[in-house]
């Protein structure tokens, strides 16, 4: 039955080759989605001319095929609850071949997201196999879908801590969406109690769970933590967490942020990839008297020609400098607009300081 609904289709529009299912690479992924999403041009009509009767006898075929999916997806489309009843009786034998494939994995995410109370053999099996499913590639999406269920998600979240198996899921490369989702519908409290200070500074400089860290901050969370700012402001990962307190953060984690900040050094700082990053959040969220405290800095003179002595003169031709220049003039124009239109023809030919200039030119241009 298969093969003739392919056939069908060949007369349609041009088959396009299935990547096999055990080929899990980040490319296959995203070439499937962009293959199911070029199947969109499927009409409803064809799609109707066969129905779930048919597909039924061969519903793994179907499931597991680009095209077979779509089929079983479309007759998903608001099905009666006669319907929708029989096809995921179907599938509960096949669950977990479905979830963790990739096309297969879409049929599960429609049929959790159609029931307003999950059954409970879906939600038995989703608790029974949250490992293996939150750190498969497409098991981890389905798990996801299911977090609209509140109680589920307070089962499955437990669930990972109950097996101590928390901060590994936080570090996984795909089990790390499920905790990141889960922070998303409820709160940071879901999980932050059994996080301890050891703990949140190994997750805030690693890869992934810097991720679910910044999810939790977003929340509100944080206060009373102790961050290492120090040294996360200059890492690779853990600059972000320090980006989203300066965005997110309560007052007390912004002052420990600028003090720390000044304490290493404001110039050597805007020079570096990842804590000029952080300086540059800090002048859009910081206080008034953060931002005033930054601008003077970057005005103060260093010696040299009288033109070139200023600190925000010579970071304008740094590779990361010149975005802190450019957000202290957009932010605290003043002082550091003035003495960068001053300098310009110290900084014209500089490769990284040619938007300072096309930005002050522009604004000579409206003054004339």
């Amino acid at each position: 039955m298969l093969l003739t609904f392919k056939s069908h289709l060949a007369n349609i529009e041009p088959a396009t080759a299935r990547p096999p299912t055990n080929h899990k690479s980040r490319g296959a992924a995203k070439h499937a989605r962009e293959q199911i999403g070029s199947s969109s041009s499927l009409s409803s009509s064809t799609l109707t001319s066969f129905p779930y009767s048919h597909v039924r006898p061969n519903l793994m075929q179907f499931a597991l095929d680009q095209h077979g999916s779509r089929l079983v997806q479309h007759h998903l489309n608001n099905p009666s609850p006669a319907l929708l009843a029989q096809i995921t009786s179907d599938c509960l034998p096949h669950l977990f071949t479905l979830s963790t494939d990739v096309f297969g994995n879409y049929i599960v995410q429609k049929i959790i997201s159609l029931t307003a109370l999950l059954l409970a053999p879906v939600s038995h099996f989703l608790v029974k196999n949250v490992m293996p499913l939150i750190k498969d590639q497409y098991g981890c999406r389905v798990v996801q879908a299911a977090l609209i269920h509140v109680d589920l998600l307070r089962t499955i979240v437990h669930s990972i801590i109950e097996q101590g198996q928390l901060e590994a899921m936080l570090t996984h490369v795909n089990a790390n969406h499920v905790l990141q989702k889960a922070v998303l519908l409820s709160t940071a409290s879901i999980i932050s109690p059994s996080l301890t200070p050891a703990s949140i500074r190994r997750l805030s400089l690693d890869q992934y769970g810097c991720r679910v860290i910044q999810r939790m901050i977003e929340s509100g969370w944080g206060e009373g933590v102790n961050w290492n700012i120090e040294e996360c402001i200059n890492h690779q990962y853990g600059n972000y967490i320090i980006q989203h307190l300066a965005c997110y953060g309560d007052t007390v984690s912004k002052i420990k942020i600028f003090r720390s900040i000044m304490n290493l050094g404001l110039i050597p700082l805007c020079r570096q990839k990842y804590s000029s990053n952080v300086i540059e959040k800090l002048l859009v969220h910081g206080s008034q008297e953060q931002i005033s405290c930054i601008s003077s800095v970057l005005c103060t003179q260093s010696g040299g020609p009288a033109n070139a002595n200023y600190n925000c003169v010579k970071l304008v031709t740094d590779p990361f400098g010149n975005y802190v220049v450019r957000k202290a003039m957009d932010v605290d124009g003043g002082m550091v607009q003035d003495i960068m239109t001053r300098a310009i023809e110290v900084y014209r030919g500089n490769t990284y300081a040619k938007r300072v200039v096309a930005k002050i030119e522009k604004v000579r241009e409206f003054v004339v």
